[in-house]
């Protein structure tokens, strides 16, 4: 499974100070422990995972984007629209029907089918 998280959170000798940032880590359910290393994130928002991959909200983009499990690199990129009020990305991710619901700004909602 992914979590995403700070670095202090798993490593507290790092604090909480200008070395911590957000990572992306990998749990193997059956013993509760890390699987490889931490991947750093320059933003991560809400995410789900497919097959093969884990879907993000990235503000850089802004972007609904897919990190590669294998390669961990972004491998797909889907440009959206920020909320004007906070400048960020609200998504609601559906697996099981292969959709992303991106909330943009004019309150419009725009409709991501990876499938």
């Amino acid at each position: 499974m992914w979590v995403h998280g700070w670095l202090s959170a798993i490593d507290p000798a790092i604090g909480t100070g200008a070395e911590d940032r957000l990572v992306v880590l990998r749990i193997d359910p059956r013993t509760d422990e890390i699987v490889g290393d931490p991947i750093s994130m320059e933003w991560f928002y809400p995410f789900a995972f497919d097959e093969g991959g884990v879907w993000f909200v990235d503000k850089a983009g802004p972007s609904v984007s897919r990190l590669n499990t294998q390669t961990l690199e972004i491998d797909h990129s889907v440009t959206v629209d920020v909320v004007a009020q906070d400048s960020t990305v609200h998504a609601a991710f559906d697996m099981n029907t292969g959709t992303i619901w991106v909330a943009n700004t004019d309150d419009k909602i725009t409709r991501i089918d990876l499938r």
